[in-house]
């Protein structure tokens, strides 16, 4: 069994199906089955897949029974395909008459932005100094 494997088609009549493929040494020990089937928008299979578990973690298969694999419990999910979701278009810029694209606003300058609370800022500190030298 080592090197086995186990494999699960589905026929068609003009070519070869879909296949799916495990290590047969995974049977004995497996408790459910799982398949897998896939659907185009035309409604031909285009693949399956199939899996049995529990699948042992440290690698090492133990074939006890090579005679009988005990039942499982199995359940096949059929899907069918989905369209793939459409880009999301952005909005086109903004057009001049000439057609050529609006240039946008140049961003102010930091003391462009804030020269009235420095301003404020300066008067402060100047009247501070004019109130000191008073006394």
């Amino acid at each position: 069994m080592q090197g086995a494997m186990y494999h699960v088609a589905i026929e068609r009549p003009e070519s070869e199906g879909p296949v799916s493929s495990i290590k047969a040494c995974l049977l004995p020990s497996s408790t459910s089955a799982n398949i897998v089937i896939h659907f185009s928008a035309t409604g031909e299979p285009f693949a399956i897949d199939y899996s049995v578990s529990p699948v042992p973690q440290d690698e090492i298969y133990h074939v006890t029974n090579m005679g009988s694999y005990p039942a499982h419990n199995a359940s096949m999910v059929l899907k069918s395909s989905r369209m793939a979701p459409l880009p999301e278009l952005q909005i086109p810029p903004p057009l001049t008459p000439e057609g050529e694209p609006v240039a946008p606003i140049p961003e102010k300058s930091f003391v462009q932005k804030y020269w009235i609370y420095m301003v404020v800022v300066l008067g402060a500190l100047l009247m501070g100094k004019e109130g000191s030298r008073s006394t």
